[in-house]
């Protein structure tokens, strides 16, 4: 009996110890993570930081989880000046959606696709070859097609070593052609719509995955409760909260529009109930002029903020550019939306998703965004009808998610 029960332990000794190696044999871990970004826009850097932060809390602290600009770090020479470029389209709208609408042609995809490979194919490839990567995340349209075309290039003798490569689409309402490569391993897509724009730019079906848009960490749980975050923030926790959003470079008709809903507000029994607060990002000449003007409501004024998932959760009505990243945070936090601006392209696709799915409205004009605040403070069983549809459709642990998945299909 005594040498049965001796056997019985050495067994599951010798399980215990080979079980981890069988493990780490079957399921082997990435010492390399590349992670390619670029600041063309606030939201591609958000979600690779928030795919950073979910990676480092799946593998252990030797694995190298490195976030590059890849215009600005990889490709170098004239494509450093691509962030700057991006900025400027993006106070040109007109010239914004000019861009966008002749690359999705497939003579402009086309185009633009030999002119980054004929400029920038040897710089990436340097890049790629010192970093020596081992599995390859991209939160960036304009990479993908010459980041296969390196690595095709680079591994064609030996295709075995060639690092996992994925796609992670941060536009929410529709995408790009860009974004879809049919030899990406997976591509990971936020909405319905995005899986059949990947379809019909043909990536198979097997290959696309819907898990949501990865979102910064301050949200991947819920948040402080209403009343302690306005404390929190200094404010009066008894008055609703309108937040005004411009993006992190501040962008849209922001000034108007905050003044508009003060005005509207103000010698009304609101005046009384009511706080405005406007964020204005890296703006610094717009958050200086609004500092100074005479507000006839309780309204404070603040510039880029590292804390937005306090001031979502003590608003009440959140008033913002249809950016996607803002538009997934909102509605984690159940925040009514009342989107006042989009850059033509993709964004107008993320206003189309915030009406279908009966989340808030749009207005362009401040006294309509101003009227339609005032309407809905008046209105709080629709406010919180649109809040509970937000936290429905909310995916709150999409970073999570998606670096899960590729961890498992390694």
């Amino acid at each position: 009996m005594k040498n049965n029960i001796a056997f019985i332990h050495i067994l599951l000794g010798l399980m215990h110890c080979l079980t981890p190696i069988a493990y780490t044999q079957n399921h082997p871990q990435p010492k390399k993570i590349l992670i390619l970004s670029s600041n063309t826009g606030g939201g591609h850097r958000a979600s690779a930081l928030a795919l950073q932060a979910a990676f480092a809390q799946s593998l252990p602290p030797t694995c190298e989880i490195q976030i590059v600009d890849f215009w600005v770090d990889l490709a170098q020479g004239q494509f450093v000046h691509m962030p700057k470029q991006y900025a400027f389209l993006a106070k040109h709208p007109w010239l914004w959606k000019l861009s966008y609408e002749v690359t999705r042609t497939r003579a402009g995809h086309f185009a633009l696709k030999s002119y980054l490979n004929a400029f920038a194919h040897h710089s990436i490839r340097r890049a790629f070859e010192k970093i020596q990567p081992e599995l390859i995340v991209s939160v960036h349209p304009l990479v993908n097609d010459i980041s296969q075309r390196v690595l095709r290039k680079m591994y064609q003798k030996r295709p075995q070593d060639k690092p996992h490569y994925v796609t992670v689409v941060t536009d929410l309402g529709s995408a790009h052609p860009a974004w879809f490569h049919p030899e990406v391993d997976k591509t990971y897509v936020p909405s319905g719509r995005v899986f059949q724009d990947a379809l019909q730019a043909g990536v198979a079906p097997e290959k696309i995955i819907q898990l949501g848009l990865p979102i910064r960490k301050a949200f991947w749980s819920v948040g402080m409760e209403q009343k302690a975050a306005k404390e929190h923030l200094g404010l009066d926790p008894h008055k609703a909260l309108v937040l005004l959003i411009g993006g992190g470079d501040g962008v849209g008709n922001l000034s108007n529009t905050a003044k508009a809903i003060a005005a509207q507000l103000a010698g009304t029994p609101q005046a009384t109930q009511t706080q405005l607060a406007v964020i204005c990002g890296n703006n610094l000449t717009l958050r200086h002029r609004l500092q100074q003007h005479a507000w006839p409501l309780a309204t404070t004024i603040h510039g880029f903020t590292h804390n937005l998932d306090e001031w979502m959760s003590a608003a009440d009505i959140l008033a913002t550019k249809a950016g996607p990243g803002t538009i997934a945070e909102s509605l984690i936090r159940g925040l009514p939306l009342l989107l006042t601006s989009f850059l033509p392209g993709q964004e107008k696709y993320n206003v189309d998703y915030v009406l279908q799915h009966g989340l808030g409205v749009f207005a362009d004009r401040p006294q309509n965004i101003a009227q339609i605040t005032s309407q809905w403070l008046q209105q709080p069983q629709q406010l919180q009808k649109m809040s509970e549809r937000a936290r429905e459709i909310a995916r709150p642990r999409a970073a999570l998610d998606i670096a899960q998945h590729i961890l498992q299909a390694l």
